[in-house]
């Protein structure tokens, strides 16, 4: 194949829109590598998010748009990798957790818990790895939707840290 056929497809992978941020995959730095081998093609993408669900409508974007070459084998990777925002949680008892959402408000009865609960299981449904903490100590009520028993209590380990409940892969 002639360098400027490579070139050409180069080109049209970086200038391939991310469909959820909107940016080129070049622009966010999303191509981790391109292999052309004669009329074959393997691109490996990683996302800077988790989007299980998107994997596989990326890969039929790049095939689509890669069409005019007519090559023999396309093969997209897709892979998401949460960012961490470093100002949250660099340093102390939160050096582990990447990023933090809060759902919050000034009013009760307005669904943050349903919209927390719901949050948390679409992210991990997207494939990132979440863990809910309720602090409403008035009435919680994420043990009820996520089907918590009441006589189920965190375990105390070294007398030292609450081992979480999990449910529902959260």
């Amino acid at each position: 194949m002639s360098n400027e056929l490579e070139n050409k497809i180069t080109a049209t992978i970086e200038s391939i829109n991310d469909p959820i941020l909107g940016c080129t995959f070049a622009s966010l730095n999303a191509i981790e590598s391109i292999a052309i081998n004669g009329k074959s093609v393997r691109i490996d993408l990683k996302l800077g998010y988790k989007a299980l669900s998107l994997e596989k409508r990326i890969a039929m974007l790049v095939h689509r748009e890669l069409g005019e070459f007519e090559l023999d084998d396309v093969q997209v990777n897709v892979k998401g990798e949460v960012i961490a925002c470093p100002t949250q949680t660099s340093t102390g008892h939160l050096s582990k957790v990447k990023n933090i959402v809060t759902v919050a408000s000034g009013k009760g009865g307005v669904g943050k818990s349903t919209t927390a609960v719901n949050l948390a299981l679409a992210l991990q449904a997207e494939g990132a790895s979440v863990g809910l903490l309720d602090a409403d100590i008035y009435g919680p009520s994420q043990r009820t939707m996520l089907g918590v028993a009441d006589d189920v209590k965190p375990e105390l380990v070294d007398e030292k840290y609450l081992k979480p409940i999990v449910r529902m892969g959260i």
